[in-house]
């Protein structure tokens, strides 16, 4: 019994681990070391230019990226990327699942709210994309130079006809605008957030995947091979042989070679044929 215990608590350890979030803390620093103490794996970094560039795949991995003034982002991502030099993010950029366009319009309606942007821009980008699941259009709505470091949210297309978009969270550090300021000003200077804890996550809270854009083929498919079936049943039941298509292609084959010889061996007789009437002078003739 005690030997269950211990296994069951191990079980629920794992499982407490695994489901444990990615923390991105980046309230005090912004570095590759950062990172990596988030548990997030990176599975490439490369130079690139005199910057490191850092692939971060993952498979639906929860984040929570923490910013300076106590703000708070939390999103489940499938990928990232990161722009480093000498170990110092300069760029982070962090994608989202799959989310029909109800869903992205809440997610960017509310970080809208918490940088205190107007909606008037996401309001027009929901009536130009509405009901559309091709060529749609992007929308970018960033913070201003009253936030550090730069924060960005983009729905961009996911190209599912299922649920067509993706959103993406853009962080960037000491750009032109904002040269020069560190996170200790940020702490001392700058306002605090309006909504300090937002999450990025469809608030339906549904897992869209991005294999249901499939599924009316294969239900399709399905259907077919089903009539099929029935079709070869009923004709068993009523004691005809039903013929596959591929049966069907070789009995054709077949009566066209049959129907082919029969012509042949008819030419044969019509050429054979006047040699054999009777001469002038024969009997019969």
């Amino acid at each position: 019994m005690r030997r269950l215990c211990t296994i069951l608590a191990v079980l629920v350890t794992a499982i407490g681990l695994e489901a444990a979030p990615a923390v991105l803390d980046f309230s005090r620093s912004h570095t590759i070391e950062d990172v990596r103490r988030s548990g997030l794996k990176i599975k490439l970094l490369t130079g690139y230019k005199g910057s490191h560039l850092a692939y971060v795949y993952e498979e639906e991995t929860d984040v929570v990226v923490l910013l300076p003034s106590g703000r708070k982002i939390s999103q489940k991502i499938t990928i990232a990327h990161i722009d480093a030099v000498d170990g110092v993010l300069t760029r982070l950029a962090l994608h989202s699942g799959v989310m029909p366009q109800d869903q992205a319009y809440q997610v960017a309606g509310t970080f809208c709210d918490s940088f205190n942007l107007s909606h008037d821009e996401l309001e027009d980008w929901y009536r130009l994309n509405l009901g559309k699941k091709y060529d749609n259009k992007n929308i970018y709505l960033g913070s201003d130079n009253s936030y550090y470091p730069g924060v960005t949210l983009q729905a961009a297309p996911s190209f599912s006809t299922s649920y067509p978009w993706m959103i993406r969270l853009l962080i960037k550090w000491n750009w032109n605008g904002h040269r020069g300021k560190d996170e200790g000003q940020t702490w001392r200077d700058f306002p605090a957030p309006a909504m300090p804890e937002i999450s990025l996550n469809p608030p339906s809270g549904l897992r869209y995947d991005r294999a249901d854009d499939f599924k009316p083929y294969i239900e399709s498919l399905e259907a077919n091979f089903r009539q099929s079936k029935k079709a070869k049943s009923q004709a068993r039941g009523a004691g005809v042989v039903a013929a596959s298509p591929g049966t069907h292609g070789w009995l054709w084959a077949f009566g066209f070679a049959w129907l082919s010889l029969l012509v042949f061996l008819w030419f044969i007789w019509k050429w054979k044929a006047p040699n054999k009437l009777p001469k002038p002078g024969q009997k019969g003739y």
